[in-house]
């Protein structure tokens, strides 16, 4: 057998992972740094200097000198002008005494010096630490007061996935607790401080005992089987002796509890709904007094017919023999003494084993070594990147009026985008970002690029992050593009333009200059952050004067395929001139160069303007200074564009919700802007693994995205998001397509384009590859097949704009106007009707209000008269539901679940167990957290349609990717990056239509037609149940229905 070396390697790997995985990790180790591990967990040592750079023990380059000795040894390395001493004395079975020494012949200025345990999320969630005995819980969600230094600490104690790890210290110390998810890093920090731990050090020092001491737990039998075991869940062993199915009316289950137990684990289910008690758990001590432990669907056991993760249980996974349904188990913790234990039922609850331990056990998630592959949750599949044409997934028709710029240049006319030559039409624009080498495909791969986004149901490009690589190769500088790439961009340009897709871009994205191209950087930008040059443009003439010739050269340069400019051609739409420019929001990142500079210029404007610069003034007098050299940029670049024939509507600044940026957005032709929902975040090297998501609903944060965007649109401007995108891995991206499409649509938007389609040519056009990246939705058939609900509501106009309008008044001097986002409140109105900015001067409104206007949210209260009602948000209490004022769209924050219901289309999203309904659809999650939507492809509504496209998506992941848990929060490993997995999803449809002979057909990624899917059908009522995976090895994300004549 012939293997490519690439795939070698990537088995390789996999292989080392699984090995690693599979054998027995219990023990407590060192590896070649002296780094301690555990089972799948880690801890070393870690310095931060006085700026909060750190050193880490686990990070070193080279391996530390290792020394055997009796009943242990010794590790010596380098560790921040120290020189460390690690002394491992083996004591007995998983014991040992660990001993650090740090000396230094000089002072070394320290932070912090403190041994270091950092539990990911799925460690931590469900789990506690245990100081001095006393339990101190993971918080659920961010909880700044877990934060704190704990005092006088002899020991500690952390429960792992199968035995706790222990530490006993030689005299008492501080442990410092840190709850990472303030900084989006899904960890905590659990920090031993060294003795001393900060100051001007020669040497520290640390000593304690460490053990490990694995979890003790017997099963529990109803007849004389106690100890046996017929199954188990991780450690935990049951005894099956048959389901015991009992009711209000059933006598007490007993239960023979071993004593001294402290935790009890149960097996169990109900066939109940949410939130109803299903049983009572009875306990008495010696004395016969008696505690009572409510049993509650929904938290301490779940739904029997719906698989549903309760509060406080986890999924049985195995299944029960005999029995249909999901089972649950359960941690309860015991009081002491506990001799008795029996469950009184309250309804329909179900009893299938127990299990107990004399040790305190939190049940909670593994951690460490989930691993995702094929089996009953997950399906391989293969994508299928070509639409057919007239398929159900073809929706050329709806996006596309070919060829872009028959109607004339995008012009600004009444607020929003129209064509030059179709007055009084606004038009709105669906699209995508090519990135990276994607924008330089050959002529055959232009074509087929433009004819996939076309039936995909898109009509606008964004070209991005390519100007590096236009000018990549060139020896001299970086103002001057490569003939070569600038052809492929010219003819993939002819392709879209022909196909009906449209264009934008950004002037600037990540190019720079080269050594010697300027005379202020002789090193050359081009080895610094791209952040620079976007500051740098704002002070130094000579380098804005080499960005305008770079833009000359692209912009004038004739396409010999379409026969004109980039600057004459109507298929470009709208131009941003600098990518993410916020001068205020980049400034502090910038080289000392730069920081230089602006001092230097702030310097002259204070001498010319007779103002005494002091340390209690600078930073303001800066800030006013970097933003009127922003104004001057802005006004110069605008006046040069205009010159050489650019005609598009121009605007910048297209990142950031500050509020004080109004002031500016305000003077441009249109308003731009950017955000991701669980962009990551890394603990060590950027873009390195592991990184960190949440993995959770946007709706289990109240809808931060899209909700985060609406304020920041300018009134009587256009408003597009050119970056936007629910990312890789998160479990729950496919809402994206449907919540920001309806949104924007309520809203009255007039672009929207995701980030990205590929970051690379290869992505689209790699045979025998399926790689999923964090934001390519290209090979991602959780966001590709929903993205069809965005080209209904948004392209096609299914979602009916608000007539209602709900400003937020904002004064760039107030103090609110420098948060990082608007007021919750005001965000909250995204959802009712439409939001935006109106500008606040010396109590004044400078901006006019909009029409249909029904009250002002007063920020900072800084509007001191207005012709409508106002309300300042801080006395306004928070909504759990919101209904916008067109009736079409309802968000549920306490249930997570959002609905829209629309003429021709009507689509929700909702955990498992939660049911939409709407008025011609009806859908119950049986299985996963899904979206679904159904989309009338022709007829004005459900009742004249004859053909409808039916979507329910849950989630892909690459095959072998690896996780610190089943929560999927911690990306640990890539997976083999050439078979993508498919999520089970199961949900029951029932559909209102028009009577006739309806079939439905499940389709491939493609839009073909896999088969038949049986239904039934009673009047104008159709029922079926839609199951992403089809047939023994298939997998389907949408149905076609159609009558038949």
């Amino acid at each position: 057998m012939k293997i490519s070396g690439i795939n070698t390697i990537s088995t390789l790997l996999l292989f080392f992972l699984f090995c690693r995985l599979s054998v027995s990790a219990s023990a407590i180790r060192f590896d070649e740094h002296g780094v301690l591990e555990c089972e799948t967990f880690s801890a070393g040592i870690v310095h931060r200097d006085r700026g909060w750079n750190s050193t880490e023990q686990r990070k070193l380059s080279a391996a530390a000198e290792r020394i055997s000795q009796n009943n242990g040894e010794k590790f010596r390395f380098p560790f921040h002008g120290f020189q460390a001493e690690q002394t491992v004395t083996r004591l007995g079975d998983n014991r040992y005494r660990l001993t650090y020494s740090l000396t230094s012949s000089g002072n070394i200025e320290t932070n912090s010096i403190y041994f270091l345990m950092a539990p990911f999320i799925g460690l931590a969630e469900h789990n506690e630490v245990r100081l001095n005995g006393r339990a101190i819980p993971f918080p659920l969600s961010y909880d700044r007061n877990f934060t704190r230094l704990h005092n006088n600490i002899r020991t500690l104690e952390l429960p792992l996935n199968q035995g706790f790890l222990q530490w006993k210290f030689a005299a008492p110390i501080s442990v410092k607790l840190e709850d990472l998810r303030q900084y989006n890093i899904q960890a905590f920090d659990i920090r031993l401080l060294f003795t001393p731990s900060d100051g001007a050090l020669r040497s520290s020092k640390f000593e304690a005992e460490v053990s490990y001491t694995p979890y003790q737990v017997k099963a529990v039998a109803l007849k004389e089987k106690n100890g046996q075991q017929d199954t188990n869940f991780r450690y935990i062993p049951f005894c099956l002796e048959g389901v015991k199915k009992l009711n209000e009316n059933s006598s007490p289950l007993s239960l023979n509890i071993p004593s001294g137990s402290r935790t009890l684990f149960l097996l169990h289910s109900a066939d109940l709904p949410s939130g109803v008690k299903a049983a009572d758990l009875e306990l008495a001590d010696s004395s016969g007094r008696k505690t009572i432990m409510p049993i509650t669907v929904g938290r301490e056991t779940g739904s029997l017919k719906t698989q549903t993760l309760p509060a406080r249980a986890f999924c049985f996974e195995e299944g029960i023999p005999d029995e249909c349904g999901f089972f649950y188990v359960t941690a309860f913790e015991l009081p002491e003494d506990v001799e008795r234990a029996g469950i009184i039922a309250a309804g329909n609850y179900l009893f299938a084993g127990a299990a107990c331990s004399r040790q305190r056990i939190p049940l909670r998630s593994e951690n460490g070594d989930y691993m995702l592959k094929a089996g009953k949750d997950w399906r391989r599949i293969e994508n299928r990147l070509d639409v057919i044409p007239g398929s159900a997934l073809d929706f050329s028709s709806f996006a596309v009026d070919a060829p872009a710029g028959k109607y004339g240049r995008t012009i600004v006319r009444d607020g929003h985008f129209q064509f030059s030559d179709r007055p009084g039409v606004p038009v709105r624009f669906y699209g995508v970002n090519l990135c990276f080498s994607s924008c330089f495909p050959s002529k055959e791969q232009a074509d087929i690029i433009a004819q996939r986004l076309a039936r995909q149901g898109f009509n606008a490009v964004r070209f991005h992050h390519f100007d590096h690589l236009l000018v990549k190769d060139l020896p001299d500088n970086y103002s001057t593009v490569d003939p070569e790439k600038l052809d492929r961009m010219e003819y993939l340009v002819y392709a879209l333009k022909k196909a009906g897709i449209y264009i934008t871009l950004d002037l600037f994205t990540i190019r720079s200059t080269k050594p010697d191209e300027v005379s202020a950087f002789p090193e050359g930008l081009n080895k610094y952050d791209i952040l620079n040059y976007k500051i740098a443009v704002l002070l130094y003439p000579e380098v804005r004067n080499q960005f305008k010739t770079f833009i000359k050269t692209l912009l004038t340069h004739k396409n010999p395929y379409t026969g004109q400019t980039w600057l004459e051609d109507p298929a470009f739409n709208h131009i941003s001139v600098l990518n993410e420019n916020n001068p205020r929001h980049l400034y502090d990142r910038c080289i000392p160069a730069i920081k230089r500079e602006l001092e230097k210029q702030t310097q002259e404007y204070c001498r010319q303007n007779r103002i005494e610069l002091t340390d209690k003034n600078k930073r303001s007098l800066l800030m006013k200074v970097l933003m009127s050299r922003y104004d001057e940029y802005w006004r110069d670049m605008v006046g040069f564009l205009r010159d050489i024939g650019v005609k598009n509507p121009l605007t910048e600044q297209n990142f950031c919700s500050y509020p004080y940026l109004h002031e500016q957005r305000r003077t441009y032709d249109y308003v731009d802007n950017h955000k991701y929902w669980d962009h990551p975040s890394f603990g060590g090297k950027q873009w390195g693994l592991p990184m960190f998501f949440l993995s959770e609903s946007a709706l289990a944060h109240r809808g931060r995205l899209p909700k985060w965007l609406g304020n920041s649109r300018v009134f009587g401007k256009p408003y597009t998001v050119t970056e936007m995108n629910f990312c890789y891995p998160n479990s729950y991206r496919a809402e994206g397509a449907l919540l920001y499409s309806a949104v924007a649509g309520l809203q009255d938007w007039d672009g929207i384009y995701h980030y990205d389609y590929a970051d690379g040519i290869g992505r689209m056009f790699s045979k025998g590859k399926q790689q999923l990246r964090i934001f390519d939705i290209c090979n991602d058939m959780a966001r590709l097949i929903p993205a069809r609900i965005g080209t209904a509501l948004f392209l096609r106009r299914d979602v009916s704009p608000a007539a209602t309008a709900y400003p937020v008044a904002v004064d760039v001097s107030s103090p609110s106007a420098s948060d990082a986002r608007f007021p919750e409140i005001a965000e909250d109105l995204i959802f009712r009707g439409r939001t935006g900015s109106l500008l606040v001067r010396d109590g004044k409104l400078l901006d006019p209000v909009p029409e249909g206007t029904r009250e002002i949210c007063n920020m900072d209260s800084v509007l001191k008269s207005a012709p409508v009602p106002c309300f300042a948000p801080e006395k306004r209490k928070q909504q759990e539901r919101i209904l916008s004022d067109t009736g079409e769209i309802e968000i549920d924050y306490a249930g997570q679940t959002f609905s829209l219901v629309a003429p021709q289309t009507e689509a929700g999203i909702f955990p498992a167990g939660a049911t939409f309904r709407g008025r011609h659809l009806s859908a119950r999650s049986i299985k996963t957290f899904g979206i679904i939507a159904a989309i009338t492809l022709n007829g004005k509504s459900f009742a004249d349609s004859s053909r409808l496209l039916l979507i329910h998506a849950t989630d892909c992941k690459q095959e072998n990717s690896l996780y610190d848990s089943r929560k999927l929060s911690v990306l640990k490993h890539y997976g083999d990056l050439q078979h993508v997995l498919a999520r089970h999803g199961i949900c029951e449809i029932s559909l209102s239509l028009s009577e006739g002979n309806w079939k439905i057909y499940a389709l491939d990624f493609d839009g073909k037609r896999l088969g038949e899917v049986p239904f039934k059908q009673a009047g104008g009522q159709i029922h079926f149940v839609a199951d992403t995976f089809y047939g023994t090895d298939r997998v389907t994300f949408a149905y076609e229905l159609i009558k038949e004549k």
